[in-house]
C-alpha cells in the first residue's frame, strides 16, 4: 500500500512538472525575454510537451481522475489552438509556373564545403532540381570584388553563379567585400545593403542583407537574416561528464541567457526596419528560434509564415540529421499568396533547406 502511494505521488509530481513546463513554453511567445529569459528555452521542446499533454489524458481517464482530466482537457484545447493548421494558402495549380516565385533559405557554413566537392555537387543538384528564383544563404561568407561582382574562393558558392546562372551582388558601403548572408537570384539584384544587428552592434553571425528585385514588373524587398545563435560550444560536446558539473551548467545558462537577450534586441531592430518598408517584403533565414519563441513572433507580426500556412511534410530544419525544431523560416507580406512550403530531404549542412513558393494577390 505504501509503495503504491509512493508511486502515485511520484507520478503526480512528474505530471505536474511536465504540465508546468508546457505552460511555461506556451507563454514564452508572449513574454519579452528581458523579463523571464528562461521561458525561451522551455519553448523549444513545446511540440513534444504538447504530445505529452495529449497522451496524459488516457491514463487520467482510466484512473478516473476527473479533476485532473478536466485540467488536462483545458491544456489540450491550448494545444489545438497553437498547432491547428492555419490555412489561408492558395492552390498552386491555379497559377502558371511563371506566376510563382520560389524562395529557398539554407544555413550553409564554410566548414561543410571541405569535402572534396561532394556537397558542392549536392547543392548544385538541389538548385537545378528545385530551381528557386531567390536563394538566401546564412554563414555563406561570399566574397566580392570592388565593383560588387562575385569573387569567391569557395567552390560550392561559385557553382551557383558559374554552373546554375544565379546572380549575386556585393553589399554597398565600405564592407562590400564580403557577406555572410548573401542573396542569389535569377533576377538582377538592386540596392544590396548589409547590416550587423545587436544591442552593442557586435556579434559575428548576427546579420541582415537587404536587397531589391523586380519580379513581374513589381518591386520586392528581400531580407536574408541570421540572428544570434546559442554559440558553437554545446554542453553535450563536453568531455566525459563535465557538463554535469554545476559550474559548467551555470556557464552554459549564462551563455544561453546572453544569446537570448541579444537575439531579442536584434528582433526589435529588425522589426523596426521592416515597419519602414513600403513595398512587398520577403523575409527568410536562420532565426535561431522556433515559432513558439518571442523574437520570432515579434518579427512575424504582419507577415505570413509560409510553412505554417501551406507547409507539407515535417517542417523541422534543425538538426539536419536529427531534426527536432524548425528554426529557419520564410515570411511573406500580405501582398502575396503562399502556395507551398516544404523541407527537402537533403543534408547539406547541420540545417535542412526550406523552400516556399508565393504569387501576387491580384
Amino acid at each position: 500500500m505504501l509503495f503504491r502511494r509512493f508511486v502515485k505521488s511520484i507520478a503526480y509530481v512528474i505530471y505536474a512538472a511536465l504540465m508546468a513546463a508546457f505552460l511555461a513554453g506556451y507563454t514564452a511567445r508572449f513574454v519579452h525575454p528581458g523579463t523571464f529569459w528562461w521561458l525561451q528555452l522551455v519553448a523549444i521542446p513545446l511540440p513534444y510537451l504538447s504530445a505529452v499533454v495529449v497522451l496524459a489524458a488516457l491514463p487520467l481517464l482510466l484512473a478516473r481522475r476527473w479533476k485532473a482530466l478536466v485540467f488536462n482537457v483545458a491544456l489540450m484545447v491550448l494545444v489545438v489552438i497553437r498547432f491547428a493548421p492555419t490555412g489561408g494558402g492558395a492552390d498552386p495549380t491555379e497559377f502558371a509556373i511563371g506566376e510563382r516565385l520560389s524562395i529557398m533559405t539554407l544555413n550553409y557554413p564554410s566548414l561543410y564545403s571541405r569535402d572534396g566537392g561532394a556537397r558542392s555537387l549536392a547543392l548544385l543538384n538541389l538548385v537545378r532540381k528545385e530551381r528557386p528564383d531567390v536563394i538566401g544563404l546564412q554563414e555563406g561568407w561570399a566574397h566580392y570584388s570592388e565593383d560588387g561582382s562575385p569573387l569567391n574562393p569557395r567552390r560550392d558558392m561559385t557553382v551557383l553563379t558559374d554552373s546554375a546562372a544565379y546572380l549575386t551582388l556585393g553589399p554597398q558601403g565600405r564592407d562590400r567585400s564580403v557577406s555572410h548572408v548573401p542573396i542569389y537570384s535569377l533576377f538582377p539584384l538592386d540596392q544590396v545593403n548589409q547590416f550587423i544587428l545587436g544591442p552593442d552592434q557586435s556579434g559575428v553571425g548576427a546579420g541582415v542583407t537587404r536587397s531589391e528585385v523586380t519580379w513581374r514588373r513589381r518591386k520586392i524587398v528581400i531580407y536574408n537574416i541570421h540572428l544570434q545563435s546559442f554559440g558553437s560550444k554545446k554542453p553535450w560536446r563536453e568531455e566525459n561528464t563535465s557538463w554535469l558539473n554545476p559550474r559548467t551548467i551555470i556557464r552554459y545558462l549564462r551563455q544561453y541567457r546572453n544569446a537570448i537577450i541579444r537575439r531579442s534586441g536584434q528582433a526589435e531592430q529588425l522589426t523596426a526596419m521592416l515597419k519602414d518598408e513600403t513595398d512587398p517584403v520577403i523575409v527568410m533565414g536562420d532565426f535561431n528560434s522556433t515559432r513558439h519563441n518571442w523574437d520570432f513572433n515579434h518579427i512575424r507580426e504582419g507577415f505570413q509564415d509560409a510553412f505554417a500556412i501551406a507547409g507539407s511534410g515535417r517542417g523541422a530544419t534543425y538538426h539536419a540529421r536529427y531534426r527536432f525544431a524548425r528554426i529557419d523560416f520564410i515570411l511573406a507580406s500580405p501582398e502575396f499568396f503562399v502556395l507551398s512550403a516544404r523541407v527537402p530531404g537533403v543534408v547539406l549542412s547541420d540545417h535542412r533547406p526550406l523552400i516556399a513558393s508565393v504569387a501576387w494577390r491580384e
